[in-house]
């Protein structure tokens, strides 16, 4: 089992730093930054659909420029979901214009050429029919198979579709019957018990005071049950990726001491 951490390849600016705009390229501090806190990989946020974005020439020097820093890139994450799902608001709207299922087949195809084994994906705010969302998941499942990339839907957007609880979804992955195609757990333990081996990714979520809090979280038994289920990656997801400037959240120094206190914790229980 390795540790993780999400980084941008580029800089958008969104929410607070516009002067980011145009988008700027970051990937070569964030996976020197991943290594210098020395982490094993990184997880490449993906905020816009990149594989309609970089062509074969940017992809190799990505993939050469993690390799100097010895890092891998083990899972990218489809975060353009958001927005997406934020105009196209029902299953059918990804069904009949076929855009969104066409731009996530890319990305897999991208997180092939990455070198990526695991990929998260979810479809934001989007509702409707179990008949559409299992034509979908079919769709996504034999582009997975093809790439041999295990995409997993977010464990923590799910609910959303309101289709059924996790259990259902249990009951549609074993339907669907695919090793490339689970869940990406982004929660505790308990996901990770109802899902088994089906899980594909883990969401470590880092906030101030967490994981210190060593007290107030059972990690021997998340560490058992991974031992049980699960043996990839543990991706830290820290808060203030999504509250600061991205340059602020390269140098945080809370991430630092996170990271630290985790070391600790894997070193213990694994």
């Amino acid at each position: 089992m390795k540790l993780g951490l999400r980084v941008n390849a580029f800089d958008l600016g969104i929410w607070l730093d516009k002067n980011a705009m145009p988008p700027k390229d970051v990937w070569e501090p964030s996976v020197k930054r991943a290594a210098d806190l020395g982490f094993d990989g990184v997880e490449l946020c993906v905020w816009f659909p990149l594989s309609e974005w970089l062509n074969e020439e940017d992809i190799t020097k990505m993939i050469e420029t993690a390799k100097k820093h010895n890092i891998e890139i083990a899972t990218i994450s489809a975060d353009w979901c958001h927005s997406y799902s934020a105009y196209h608001t029902s299953l059918s709207d990804w069904l009949r214009c076929g855009n969104g299922i066409e731009l996530f087949k890319g990305e897999i195809k991208l997180a092939a050429k990455l070198g990526a084994k695991s990929m998260l994906w979810h479809l934001g705010r989007a509702k409707g029919t179990m008949e559409e969302l299992k034509k979908i998941f079919y769709y996504f499942a034999e582009e997975a198979e093809k790439q041999k990339v295990k995409i997993g839907i977010e464990s923590s957007f799910w609910p959303i579709i309101g289709l059924g609880d996790q259990y259902i979804l249990k009951e549609l992955l074993d339907e669907i019957n695919s090793e490339y195609f689970g869940v990406y757990i982004h929660g505790g333990r308990k996901a990770v018990e109802i899902m088994e081996k089906r899980s594909v990714g883990f969401h470590f979520y880092v906030m101030p005071g967490f994981p210190t809090l060593e007290e107030k979280y059972d990690y021997k038994a998340l560490f058992d049950t991974f031992k049980k289920y699960y043996d990839y990656y543990i991706v830290f997801e820290p808060i203030s990726h999504y509250t600061k400037p991205y340059s602020e959240y390269l140098s945080d120094k809370s991430l630092e001491k996170a990271k630290i206190d985790f070391d600790r914790i894997f070193t213990k229980y694994r």
